[in-house]
């Protein structure tokens, strides 16, 4: 991985991580983007909130298949290591 990569990374997730809805949802997506009300339920948060304002930064998406994915594949892999 570039460097200039992880600077992004490491900056995209600093800003998201402000905000604790949209952690707990993207790391659900990032396990699965399937089921995702049914894995946070037990959270008290908004996760339609959630959902809408990370497809309005781009990084999400909701496919065909009714399932949620994050639009950049290295941003996924990033997360999914450090699950």
């Amino acid at each position: 991985m570039l460097v200039v990569e992880k600077d992004y990374l490491e900056k995209t997730w600093e800003h998201l991580s402000r905000n604790k809805e949209v952690v707990y949802t993207l790391l659900a997506v990032a396990e699965g983007g399937d089921n995702i009300y049914q894995r946070l339920k037990h959270r008290k948060i908004n996760i339609a909130r959630a959902i809408r304002k990370l497809e309005g930064m781009g990084l999400l998406f909701r496919h065909e298949d009714g399932r949620y994915y994050i639009s950049d594949p290295i941003f996924e892999q990033w997360l999914r290591d450090r699950l």
